[in-house]
Parts: structure tokens; C-alpha cells; sequence
């Protein structure tokens, strides 16, 4: 689903490298609170992301080039872009609690507490999935910072386990080598 964005603008920026014949061509990401521009490449037929701008943004390029996948920091979603343009919202939108079957909806938890870290910080693997940092499961607790998963298409979202309580210090180089 792609609820609470969408414009997408393809235009030229003014930087050539003449040597490779290399052009950079941006995509605007639009949503209620952020705008996000993520510049790619065009050398002879192939496009290639080159980086992302837009303040607060966590993201990662694909091995290939050919996605890109960021946090739209402002309202806690993950957002993966193909380099056609198209952008696809994978974000988790509710949480079942398994213990007592009581469902949590993500828009509701952000409303009560808008510190709350739903997901943010997404990375590629080397297996096809996507990781990023959330405090789900836990809601009253405070501090402590989870790794979850998903699939390229947002399903299959999966808990794999605690990873700290400094947001900010977490990093995932150097873990790719095992999957």
C-alpha cells in the first residue's frame, strides 16, 4: 500500500561527468511531513542509485543499484524505491500482541507516543530481505531497540531479536558476509 505518499518527479539536475558520459537524474519522494530527493545515475542504458538527500533519512542501496530503500523519519514508515521511480510502503501497520491477542495499530501508538520507534533505520541483506530497527514488541518499556525483517514486498515482517538500547549506535557493517 502507498497510504500517506506519493509524488514522484523525474528531473535533470545539472551535473554531467563527460568523461563516462554518466548523467544524474533525481526522483522526489512526497509525503505529509518529508521530501526526499534520491539522485541515480544513466550511463549508456543503465540506471544506478547513486544516494539519497532529505534530512533524518536512513537508507541503503541494493548490491545491483536498482533499489533503494529509506525511512521517512517523520512518520516512522520504510519506504522501498525501484530505480523506475516507483515507491512501495512496506511498513508493518499493526502489531498482534500473541499473548493477549490485542491488536495495536501503528498510527494510534505514534498518536500517544510520538517517540516511539515503529520502524526506522532499514538495511538490504545478501538474502533478499530487509532489516531495520523497531521497539516493538514492547510498548511501556523504554530504550530498548529490536532487529526485525521483511521480505522486498513488506511481508513477512519477523522479530529476530534485542540489539541495544543506543539507537544511534547501531550499525550493520560487517554482518552481510553471513546473511
Amino acid at each position: 500500500s502507498n497510504n500517506k505518499t506519493d509524488s514522484t518527479k523525474n528531473t535533470p539536475t545539472p551535473k554531467t561527468d563527460n568523461t563516462q558520459n554518466e548523467q544524474l537524474f533525481s526522483y522526489e519522494y512526497k509525503s505529509s511531513k518529508s521530501l526526499i530527493k534520491i539522485e541515480y545515475s544513466i550511463k549508456g542504458n543503465e540506471k544506478q542509485f547513486v544516494k539519497l538527500t532529505g534530512s533524518s533519512t536512513s537508507y541503503d542501496i541494493s548490491l545491483d543499484k536498482k533499489y533503494i530503500v529509506f525511512d521517512d523519519a517523520a512518520l516512522n514508515d520504510i519506504i522501498l524505491a525501484d530505480i523506475n521511480g516507483n515507491f512501495k510502503n512496506i511498513t508493518k501497520q499493526f502489531y498482534k500482541s500473541y499473548s493477549t491477542g490485542q491488536v495495536y495499530q501503528k498510527d494510534a501508538v505514534l498518536k500517544v507516543n510520538p517517540n516511539y520507534i515503529w520502524s526506522l533505520k532499514p538495511h538490504f541483506t545478501n538474502d533478499n530481505r530487509i532489516v531495520y530497527i523497531s521497539q516493538l514488541p514492547y510498548f511501556k518499556r523504554q530504550g530498548e531497540f529490536y532487529l526485525w525483517s521483511a521480505n522486498f514486498d513488506g511481508s513477512n515482517h519477523r522479530k529476530i531479536g534485542l540489539i541495544g538500547s543506543d539507537f544511534n549506535s547501531i550499525v550493520y557493517d560487517g554482518y552481510d558476509s553471513e546473511g
